[in-house]
């Protein structure tokens, strides 16, 4: 009696890598939430698929997808975009350095809204004179940083321009 098992390469990221391999996806191409599920074998028609075991599957392919991300990246010079309710862009390399520079000015505008948040949000009231200050200090570092990340001062001027003197 003969085996028919399949046996595929673990963990579950490198089937993906081989399918794209496969299909010859290369820059500019789509890959589709679909597409990914199949090659995963994640199977979301199942009549009985609850609210929670859809999320599980989600946070699977999220993971798998991760640590895709890395290896296209490090290994083959691809990058992932997240297409919102689609799949993934494979980035082309023309695109890439501008791709990029968002994703960095998106995460680093949320995570500045975030600490300006906290810091005009404190009790201070229940601080002393020196945490006041650093409070203070606090806030004027995270202006500057907001300044240097949007581009623009107070004055309407440009940030990158006032660093590298190269303001009209």
């Amino acid at each position: 009696m003969e085996n028919e098992y399949k046996v595929e390469p673990y963990p579950k990221w490198k089937v993906l890598a081989k399918k794209i391999e496969e299909d010859g996806l290369t820059y500019g191409d789509r890959i589709d939430h679909d597409w990914i599920n199949e090659a995963l074998g994640l199977d979301y028609s199942n009549p009985g698929l609850t609210y929670r075991k859809g999320q599980k599957l989600d946070l699977e392919r999220l993971s798998h997808v991760e640590d895709l991300k890395n290896y296209l990246l490090i290994e083959k010079k691809m990058a992932l975009k997240s297409l919102h309710s689609v799949g993934y862009l494979i980035v082309t390399p023309e695109e890439q350095a501008e791709w990029a520079q968002d994703v960095l000015d998106d995460q680093m505008n949320k995570a500045l809204n975030k600490a300006a948040v906290r810091l005009n949000y404190t009790d201070v009231s229940k601080l002393s004179d020196d945490q006041k200050k650093e409070r203070v200090d606090a806030m004027a570092r995270a202006a500057g940083l907001k300044s240097l990340v949007t581009g623009k001062n107070k004055l309407g001027g440009s940030s990158f321009a006032r660093l590298t003197g190269d303001e009209k």
